[in-house]
């Protein structure tokens, strides 16, 4: 295990011991070695689920996470965008993570409903007019 592995995944398990929606995680993150995702990507889904049912929490009280519903992800993504201060494309990677880690929970039977299926991942268009440049220069 490499050092940012243990250093990160220490932190994350401190945070999330004694919560009643770690097995969820637990199991989330099993599922992830077995489908071999990169460790980097595990890590990164962890941290942005971990955030996402926290801030849950925190709002809601005790949190059952069997009743999310789209309008709390549209809610989370406000909060990330407005009192977060997070960038689109940042956004979008914590919807991302939340998109596999409900289509997990819903496949294996632990939630009735997915409530990341009417959640879109918000796309980013880059335009680069005629005047403009794709690279750096000296000026």
């Amino acid at each position: 295990m490499n050092k940012l592995r243990r250093v990160t995944v220490r932190r994350i398990i401190l945070f999330l011991d004694g919560r009643v929606w770690k097995k969820y995680i637990d199991q989330f993150i099993r599922y992830l070695y077995e489908e071999a995702k990169d460790e980097k990507t595990i890590i990164a889904y962890r941290t942005s689920v971990a955030h996402f049912l926290k801030w849950k929490e925190e709002r809601d009280g005790e949190y059952i996470i069997e009743e999310t519903r789209p309008i709390d992800i549209k809610e989370y993504t406000s909060f990330l965008k407005h009192q977060c201060k997070r960038k689109p494309a940042t956004i979008s990677k914590y919807i991302a993570a939340l998109k596999v880690f409900f289509g997990f929970l819903f496949d294996q039977g632990l939630v009735k409903d997915n409530p990341m299926t009417r959640i879109k991942i918000e796309t980013l268009e880059y335009v680069i007019s005629a005047n403009e440049t794709k690279w750096l220069t000296k000026e």
